[in-house]
């Protein structure tokens, strides 16, 4: 597996505490406080949000099953590095579904981000705590992770923002 224990329980730590912080302080609109509330025997997850489910699922499959394979041939780069892409791309991943997540049968997910700073905070302390967790772990000797280049950053950004604009 490219994504060891380590680095799952640092990303559901991260993106779960910080992402989830982000989004409990959404101020509520007045749009939302006028609509009725749901019936009990409404499922708690719709058809929207399946589906959102399903297309980042499938995606995210797909791109860490292509890094697996083929992310060494693909730059040249050897396996610590194509392990720790996978990686980085699935948190970026995670961080673009907390946007997704605010807005989720909007099209356009911008809608009111100056209106939330501690959102925005949250995300920003993600992306940082991700880039030092990435940029120092290599250091330990124990753990096979590999330091990244600005190219390999830009392609793990690009990755995780694709997430963020197909659904």
């Amino acid at each position: 597996s490219p994504i060891t224990t380590i680095q799952l329980a640092w990303a559901n730590f991260v993106v779960t505490l910080l992402g989830g912080l982000g989004l409990l302080t959404e101020p509520p609109s007045k749009k939302l406080m006028e609509k009725s509330p749901l019936r009990q025997t409404e499922p708690l997850i719709n058809m929207t949000m399946w589906t959102n489910v399903v297309i980042q699922a499938l995606y995210q499959s797909a791109v860490s099953v292509t890094w697996q394979f083929k992310g060494q041939t693909m730059i040249g780069i050897n396996k610590e590095v194509s392990n720790t892409i996978i990686f980085n791309i699935f948190v970026l991943c995670q961080v673009c579904n907390i946007i997704n997540a605010r807005q989720v049968k909007k099209m356009t997910v911008v809608e009111h981000f100056p209106r939330n700073p501690l959102f925005w905070l949250a995300v920003g302390v993600i992306l940082l705590l991700q880039v030092v967790f990435i940029e120092i772990t290599h250091i330990l000797a124990v753990l096979a992770y590999a330091r990244l280049t600005l190219l390999q950053w830009f392609i793990c950004l690009s990755v995780g923002v694709v997430s963020w604009v197909i659904n």
